[in-house]
């Protein structure tokens, strides 16, 4: 398990410091280069396999995510904290189980850490916009352009100053960065093919069906979040 937390130890560094927005992130990036250069592709894929199974230990998770909290001096609060934890976790179970020899694949391993640019999501996200029962949405992150489709509800929020003409669901503008919005999800998972949610926006039936379906699960499997500050929002 020493292997799979030092990754972990590495994927917790750069999520802590994506959070914080301190440039040390460009650090950590740095040392997980180094960390992919110094290890054959067997034992990076062994690592990878043991990070896995540490985060789906909340031991082992907590004490990574605390020493780096304590580490930093932070003074972050419980629900980001959590966010922190759900976002290592997310990043770390989406890396593909066998990573390849070129070293530029450790993008495979950043880009999977970390929100980026021009990526999609779903997850679950309850903020006063909503006006209504928390649930997973349809999130799509372009810098600080960035939609919210929530298919259930049947709207479509936007932060200010951008426009969104979804065909059959209201535009409504909300006052939060990406990176707030992002903050205020929970159990965020990708939208990729190999997990069934890499399909048109237009699709908004289909989108609906699993978006329901998880929410569902969701009000079963987890205690209700407090709702986050500084959302504010109006009907465009």
């Amino acid at each position: 398990m020493a292997l799979g937390v030092r990754l972990l130890t590495l994927a917790a560094k750069i999520a802590l410091d994506k959070l914080m927005g301190s440039s040390r992130t460009d650090e950590a990036v740095e040392l997980l280069k180094t960390w992919w250069g110094e290890r054959s592709e067997s034992a990076r894929d062994r690592e990878v396999m043991e990070s896995k199974q540490a985060v789906s230990e909340p031991n082992y998770l907590e004490q990574v995510v605390a020493e780096h909290v304590a580490a930093g001096d932070s003074t972050l609060t419980p629900e980001q904290i959590d966010f922190l934890k759900l976002s290592i976790m997310s990043g770390i179970k989406a890396l593909p189980d066998h990573l390849g020899a070129d070293q530029s694949d450790v993008k495979t391993i950043t880009k999977a850490l970390l929100p980026g640019q021009s990526k999609t999501f779903v997850m679950w996200l309850d903020h006063p916009a909503f006006r209504g029962p928390c649930r997973y949405v349809h999130f799509y992150w372009d810098d600080e352009s960035w939609r919210v489709r929530d298919y259930i509800g049947g709207k479509v929020f936007h932060p200010p100053g951008k426009e969104a003409t979804d065909k059959g669901l209201t535009a409504v503008v909300a006052t939060a960065t990406s990176l707030e919005v992002w903050s205020a999800g929970r159990g965020q998972v990708q939208s990729l093919k190999r997990f069934g949610l890499n399909f048109p926006i237009d699709r908004r039936d289909e989108w609906t069906r699993v978006l329901s379906l998880l929410s569902r699960a969701a009000d079963e499997l987890q205690p209700s979040q407090p709702r986050p500050a500084n959302f504010e929002s109006t009907d465009s």
